[in-house]
């Protein structure tokens, strides 16, 4: 973030770039499927194969403390989904599950698929800046496939509306 009254601007909701509406297609981000409290993103950076996103669309919250218990359970069982969808889709080694918001601060989860092969294996991914990050960018193409593979997981995990 630039600044900090950019970050508290955007930590009060005014300008948030996760709040809806909010493009389904976009350079960092490809929609997958919406869950019950939030809405299934695939990274367009797939260095780690699967790497998506949860992003709580109910309201504008930074930290799972400002949601009431049953928010939380609905954001937490679409995290569970999520996580099991990655891991039926590509049957990484392990998953690191991450709730940041030092850059955007709206509550949103990362699912980091992780594989013995990755180039981090063994480290945590978030060592270095950004710039210093393991990129594979996928074309769009590319990400409707592996959405299609999460979508159809999650439609075995979550069941039947």
């Amino acid at each position: 973030m630039a600044n900090l009254s950019s970050w508290n601007e955007l930590r009060s909701g005014y300008g948030c770039p996760l709040c809806l509406p909010r493009p389904e297609i976009d350079l960092r981000a490809f929609f997958v499927c919406k869950l019950q409290a939030s809405t299934l993103y695939l990274d367009r950076n797939q260095a780690y194969r699967g790497a998506c996103i949860a992003i709580y669309d109910v309201r504008h919250a930074t930290r799972p403390s400002e949601l009431d218990p049953a928010e939380w359970r609905a954001f937490s069982d679409d995290v569970r989904v999520a996580e099991s969808a990655v891991t039926r889709a590509f049957s990484p080694d392990h998953v690191n599950i991450e709730i940041l918001g030092n850059t955007v601060p709206h509550l949103h989860v990362g699912i980091m698929p992780r594989y013995r092969s990755d180039p981090r294996w063994g480290h945590p991914i978030w060592t270095t800046s950004r710039d210093e990050l393991a990129r594979v960018p996928a074309t769009d193409q590319q990400c409707a496939e592996i959405a299609r593979l999460l979508q159809d997981a999650v439609a075995v995990i979550a069941g039947p509306d």
